[in-house]
C-alpha cells in the first residue's frame, strides 16, 4: 500500500468518526457564545462556546488534523478551530469516537 493509500484510508476512517463526550463527562459549555475559563475550587476549567452542538462537534472533528504519536495505530488526538479558538479531541472509543475541549 502507498503512502497515498494509506492517507487516503485514514481520511475515509475519520469521516466516520462519532462525537461522544463519554460517560461520566460533564460538558463544560457556558451560556457565553465564546470559549474561556471558569475559575473553581479545583482550579480553572475550560468552557466551550455555546453555539458548538454535537453537528458542530462532529463536523470539527471529521475535518480537524490528526495526531498519531510515533509507532501508534490509533490517533492521540484530532485538534481544530472554531471561531478562532483551537480545540483538541481525545479518544472516548479509541478508531470510534471522540471527545473534544478547548
Amino acid at each position: 500500500m502507498t503512502e497515498h493509500q494509506v492517507s487516503e484510508n485514514c481520511l475515509s476512517v475519520q469521516k466516520q468518526w462519532l462525537y461522544e463526550r463519554g460517560e461520566g463527562r460533564t460538558k463544560h459549555r457556558w451560556a457565553k457564545d465564546e470559549a474561556g475559563f471558569l475559575d473553581t475550587q479545583h482550579g480553572q476549567v475550560g468552557q466551550c462556546h455555546r453555539s458548538i452542538n454535537i453537528e458542530i462537534a462532529t463536523a470539527l472533528l471529521r475535518d480537524g488534523i490528526v495526531y498519531y504519536a510515533p509507532g501508534a495505530n490509533e490517533p492521540e488526538h484530532v485538534y481544530a478551530v472554531y471561531r478562532g479558538v483551537i480545540y483538541e479531541a481525545a479518544p472516548t472509543r479509541p478508531g470510534i469516537s471522540f471527545h473534544g475541549y478547548a
